[in-house]
């Protein structure tokens, strides 16, 4: 049988075990309110198999009404690996958001206002819960919103210009300073009317120790349809992985258990 699948993306390794979160976008298509919306699949990069799934979920059929989105993590088995709901407030670059490893008991709590972002880390089951409260900086981010950015200065972005964010780091409990510009796409990434963005720190030393993150939009729609890099989320041994993410929308439709 078929099942709707559609395309989205966060994560940037600053240091080793550092990530940005999972993208989520504000301007899909209008779907069903609890109706999948998007599907995103990850496969590792060094053995080139699946990884983990991730599920969108709206509660509300149209994007100038919709407050929150539900993602849904599943490991290859379908078995839930992670959930995160956000709720996008009137903030869309800042959304405050909840995720939770159900596997380690990792645990993120993010609450944005138009003051500052308070927010809640506990590395996983055990584990100590730290809590702190940050000032925002100039042109501050905080998860899903970075696709907000992104389409928001899209065609200064498309035509070569380099521009700077500060991006929340939950497992820090500070905003770091990233660069984003866009460059080729990778020979193996999805070909047509495509444009990628590689994500780097802003420090010249941090951007040493760390991996790049691609990001791959489509020109036409502005939405995102690839991820390279180290995801946010942790395997079942409470390790990084580095991923290869594709993502449908619910304009596209694949066969159920088929995988390209």
């Amino acid at each position: 049988m078929l099942r709707l699948a559609l395309k989205l993306f966060s994560s940037l390794a600053l240091l080793p075990g550092w990530a940005l979160a999972i993208i989520t976008l504000f301007a899909w298509p209008p779907v069903s309110a609890e109706e999948v919306a998007i599907i995103g699949r990850a496969t590792l990069l060094d053995a080139g198999t699946e990884a983990y799934e991730e599920h969108y979920f709206f509660d509300a059929p149209d994007p100038s009404t919709r407050r929150s989105t539900r993602v849904e993590y599943r490991q290859p088995d379908g078995s839930l690996l992670s959930i995160k709901k956000l709720h996008h407030g009137s903030h869309p670059q800042r959304p405050s958001f909840r995720q939770r490893n159900l596997l380690t008991g990792r645990l993120i709590d993010v609450k944005t206002s138009s003051r500052g972002v308070t927010l809640q880390y506990r590395a996983g089951e055990g584990e100590p819960l730290l809590s702190s409260d940050l000032p925002l900086p100039d042109n501050a981010v905080v998860d899903a919103g970075f696709d907000v950015f992104v389409r928001q200065n899209f065609e200064a972005l498309n035509a070569g210009q380099r521009m700077v964010f500060s991006f929340l780091l939950p497992t820090r409990q500070r905003f770091v300073s990233l660069a984003i510009r866009e460059q080729a796409c990778d020979a193996d990434m999805e070909l047509g009317q495509r444009v990628c963005f590689v994500i780097r720190p802003e420090s010249r030393l941090l951007s040493w120790f760390t991996t790049p993150i691609v990001l791959q939009y489509d020109l036409e729609e502005r939405r995102l349809t690839g991820f390279r890099g180290l995801s946010n989320l942790l395997d079942a041994r409470g390790e990084g992985m580095s991923v290869n993410i594709q993502y449908w929308y619910a304009d596209s439709l694949i066969p159920s258990g088929s995988r390209s």
